[in-house]
């Protein structure tokens, strides 16, 4: 069914179901992707990036010119004696070389031919399409990771994690004329009923045991949530945040935290219209920023009785 045909009042949320997991994942997985792609094109267009390419292609080129132009120039018999080959320099040779006026002379001569200026392009190319592609390798690799330790975690027994406890809950998105076709997903997560699991979490990061903090009672926190690609734009994220925050209310939270990149650009602007309020920006590996927020739902109550 195309998003054109579908009827936004007909748009509904349930409980989650163990046949809806196949849909679940793929939506997850639909989520997770462009994070990758984003960080990618976060981390080449840095200027650092940009210097790292510029002074390994330089190098590279500078010292193949040299070695080049050693060579033709027969510099190691004239200049170290012919029992020297090229091969056997030391970096005592390669300084002796430097400082000889007349050789010197002669390699910024050199370096100013179109050759030398034709060799540091093609190497500057090179050096780029391979720190790129190493740059993607990586990123994709880390986001794989991700996708590998979620599938490994809550998403492993969906209905044990979330519907086990008798506050947290996880919703999927459909049509009253077709619920088995999953729109989109999210979860309301009691943390304080996962206190183990949060633990061993904690201590498989590295971290010590005493810096784990027993989560707050009165907080829960928004996971999971994403919209199936071809059906955004149709109101089902605003849908599902209307579910989860009364279900929140209900069952006695003050509060509903989350925590997403930067990269998440349309969803932070849905969270912020929605209410939601950032607290605090988070810097991961000096790469990108995790973006974590609140919705006060004692706030929301007094506004809702005024």
């Amino acid at each position: 069914m195309t998003a054109q045909l579908i009827d936004k009042s007909a748009i509904q949320t349930r409980p989650y179901n163990k046949d809806d997991r196949d849909q679940v994942i793929s939506i997850l997985i639909s989520g997770f992707n462009p994070v990758g792609t984003r960080l990618f094109h976060h981390i080449a267009r840095k200027s650092s990036t940009t210097f790292s390419i510029l002074l390994k292609s330089t190098t590279i080129a500078f010292l193949f010119n040299l070695a080049w132009v050693a060579y033709s120039n027969n510099w190691s018999s004239s200049l170290l004696g012919s029992g020297t080959p090229l091969s056997d320099w030391s970096l005592a040779h390669l300084q002796l070389l430097l400082t000889n006026p007349r050789l010197l002379q002669q390699i910024l001569v050199q370096f100013m031919q179109p050759s030398f200026l034709i060799l540091w392009a093609l190497t500057s190319v090179f050096v780029a399409v391979y720190t790129l592609a190493k740059i993607f390798k990586l990123t994709m690799d880390s986001n794989m990771a991700y996708i590998r330790s979620s599938l490994q975690d809550d998403l492993a027994d969906i209905s044990a994690y979330y519907q086990d406890s008798s506050k947290s809950q996880f919703w999927v998105a459909c049509l009253a004329s077709h619920p088995q076709l999953v729109l989109g997903c999210v979860a309301l997560d009691d943390n304080a009923a996962h206190v183990v699991q949060l633990k061993k979490k904690h201590l498989k990061e590295g971290q010590s045991e005493e810096s784990f903090k027993m989560p707050d009672p009165e907080a829960s926190e928004l996971r999971r949530m994403s919209v199936h690609p071809d059906y955004r734009r149709l109101g089902i994220g605003k849908r599902m945040l209307q579910t989860l925050k009364a279900h929140a209310v209900e069952k006695g939270f003050k509060r509903v935290t989350l925590s997403t990149t930067m990269f998440q650009v349309e969803a932070i602007a849905g969270y912020k219209q929605f209410g939601f309020e950032e607290k605090q920006l988070l810097t991961m590996y000096d790469v990108f920023k995790i973006w974590v927020a609140e919705l006060d739902l004692t706030k929301e109550a007094q506004a809702d009785k005024k």
